[in-house]
């Protein structure tokens, strides 16, 4: 399972526009990284126990708003290594997973980025409140609704359970 830090740093250096990435976009483009992680590989990329509440996807508190706070100007050789070398932790299919989502994501503008998001399985099967397993999740959504897509004639190699426009 891939460290928090370095999943928000890889997103940060890979990003195209910097100056566009929200906290807020930070933290979505996280659940569709444990999302993708977990259709792909039985398991989310992080420790993150994403719930539902009211309607609305949000991470737990505690220490993740940190985490997904803006970033600290590279005032110190210091915090730059460890941003730097937090980078080379990830395994080569977490960047993988992690430069998919940015390519599916970054181009769109906030309304069509929250509309991917609540159109994601766990989202759409979970609607109100509910604490999501998203490596159960994707075990249902690989054997019940993928087949489905495909039979319809939506059937792409790298699926993921994310819309493709």
């Amino acid at each position: 399972m891939a460290r928090l830090s370095n999943v928000i740093s890889y997103m940060r250096y890979k990003y195209p526009d910097k100056q566009s990435l929200s906290s807020d976009r930070l933290k979505l483009m996280v659940f569709l990284a444990d999302w993708k992680s977990a259709i792909l590989c039985g398991k989310q990329m992080t420790n993150i126990r994403w719930e539902i509440k009211k309607g609305k996807l949000d991470p737990p508190k505690s220490n993740n708003e940190k985490e997904f706070a803006s970033p600290k100007p590279l005032s110190s050789i210091r915090y730059f290594l460890q941003k730097l070398f937090g980078l080379k932790k990830l395994s080569s299919e977490e960047k993988e997973i992690i430069d998919f989502v940015i390519e599916s994501s970054w181009d769109k503008n906030w309304e069509e980025f929250v509309q991917l998001i609540y159109s994601t399985y766990p989202i759409i099967a979970e609607q109100e409140s509910a604490k999501l397993d998203l490596g159960s999740m994707a075990s249902k959504y690989n054997e019940l609704v993928r087949p489905l897509l495909n039979k319809v004639g939506i059937d792409a190699p790298s699926d993921t359970g994310l819309a493709q426009s």
